[in-house]
């Protein structure tokens, strides 16, 4: 009885355990198919957006900053971010690590963001501050646009305005000595550099002067002592006239006085010449005038047209050079100056050029003398004679400026009959601000009571290292 009983049992038992088998197996193949069910669920879309919201930076920042973009899904499968940045101009104002203004980033599989740097260009130009807009302007693969697609970003600029130094003034035009009927005359202010905003200048007539305005001259065409010169912005001259009134008194010799003052702003009064004086000599009493000018623009080209047309004279002293060094008359568009005013230019007058070209066969002595018509003048002279130099570093001659009395004409120099009024160099000429080819106008006085001569002389020693020379004379002036 028992025994049939434990048969009976593990009949049960092995019903139960295979109720259990079959359990097991359907709990398996529920968990796989739920399991399937899960993995085609999964999202593969990853969107992106900025991390960051509007941003500012200076200028001259000195490292690029960093943007990151988020990706809001791991299980993406990759793709490509196109950038684009407007409101500036690549590599004039900013960079990027993407090398242009749009750009594609590579994004792998699963990853969680993508990123890239910008830097402003720091220049020194003044301007506005300067938004960019930095925009996801398309995706590709798995990615897609999320809601932040662009932001701001605002280079502030960092250069301020910083006002130059005043430019200073000076008189350009120099002291003179003029004939109460020398009529109108032009006078230049001129500035050190470039007036970089437009400005005034007040010309006055100085305590110093014995001249009076209205009665003995006009200021820039008004009766009045003093006038505001207008220099506008860029300009580096500006000119007015002094009318000389010719009266018919006999009076002694007037002082014209002229004084640069009160410059606005952005004008400063320079160091060289602010004030002009011009000795106004009468015409109405003491010995007949006498005014002589030979510009030598009445040349007609013939090679004794100085010496035969003119009435000059060339004088070779210790000269071993020949004829080669010789102060001569010479034709040379815009290359002398024009009588009337130092910085215009005329085309013809006295030259002297010379060059061994650093050859020991051309070398030598140059001593030569141009000397002037007989001057039928008397009284306090004045000798004026605009001159220029070229080749500094080659050229270390001396000019020499004399007036005689006692010369006869015969064409032979006896340096005892000549009383020197003055002499010049380059060396001389530069420091004074006169460069290469720039004509000053020097002035002597001299006393003279029967006819005179004037000379001008040049000697030089021509050798290996001073091996070129170059003068000219223009305007040669003279009158009491």
């Amino acid at each position: 009885m028992q025994h049939r009983r434990s048969i009976k049992q593990n009949v049960e038992l092995i019903l139960r355990i295979m109720q259990v088998k079959n359990y097991l197996l359907f709990f398996l193949a529920a968990t796989f198919l739920s399991a399937c069910e899960k993995e085609e669920e999964v999202n593969e879309t990853g969107k992106v957006y900025f991390a960051t919201s509007d941003i500012r930076e200076v200028e001259n920042a000195s490292i690029p900053l960093g943007i990151n973009i988020g990706i809001d899904n791991a299980f993406h499968r990759g793709g490509t971010i196109e950038l684009d940045i407007t409101g500036g101009t690549y590599g004039t104002d900013f960079t990027t690590s993407g090398e242009a203004s749009t750009f594609t980033l590579e994004v792998a599989p699963g990853a969680l963001y993508a990123g890239f740097s910008i830097q402003p260009v720091d220049d020194e130009i003044i301007e506005d501050d300067k938004t960019l807009a930095i925009t996801i302007r398309n995706t590709t693969g798995s990615l897609e646009l999320g809601d932040i697609t662009s932001f701001n970003f605002t280079i502030i600029d960092n250069d301020e305005y910083v006002e130059p130094d005043p430019v200073a003034l000076d008189f350009g035009s120099p002291d003179a000595v003029i004939i109460e009927d020398a009529g109108v005359l032009n006078i230049s202010v001129v500035a050190a550099s470039p007036a970089f905003k437009a400005g005034t200048v007040e010309v006055r007539t100085s305590t110093a002067a014995t001249a009076n305005p209205a009665n003995d001259f006009t200021l820039n065409g008004e009766n009045q002592g003093t006038f505001l010169l207008s220099f506008p912005e860029g300009s580096t001259e500006a000119s007015f006239e002094i009318a000389i009134n010719d009266d018919k008194d006999m009076e002694e010799d007037e002082q014209i006085v002229l004084e640069l003052a009160n410059p606005s702003e952005g004008l400063t009064l320079g160091t060289t010449s602010t004030t002009l004086t011009l000795l106004v000599r009468d015409n109405d009493q003491g010995p007949p005038p006498f005014v002589y000018l030979e510009n030598f623009e009445t040349n007609d080209g013939t090679l004794d047209y100085l010496n035969v047309g003119l009435g000059y004279q060339n004088i070779l002293t210790n000269q071993t050079i020949a004829d080669a060094g010789i102060i001569t008359l010479i034709t040379s568009a815009g290359a002398f100056s024009d009588e009337n005013n130092i910085d215009g230019v005329s085309d013809n007058g006295l030259n002297l050029f010379y060059n061994t070209g650093q050859s020991a066969a051309n070398e030598g002595e140059i001593d030569n003398l141009v000397i002037s018509p007989l001057m039928d003048g008397a009284g306090a002279m004045t000798f004026e004679v605009d001159m220029s130099y070229a080749f500094l570093n080659q050229n270390n001659g001396e000019v020499m400026f004399y007036w005689s009395q006692n010369y006869d004409g015969s064409g032979e120099f006896k340096e005892s009959d000549w009383e020197i009024l003055g002499t010049e160099t380059a060396a001389k000429l530069n420091t004074a601000g006169f460069g290469n080819n720039i004509y000053s106008r020097k002035s002597f006085s001299f006393t003279a009571d029967k006819p005179f001569y004037l000379a001008i002389r040049v000697q030089q020693t021509m050798d290996g290292k001073y091996y070129r020379t170059r003068w000219r004379f223009d305007n040669l002036r003279v009158f009491n």
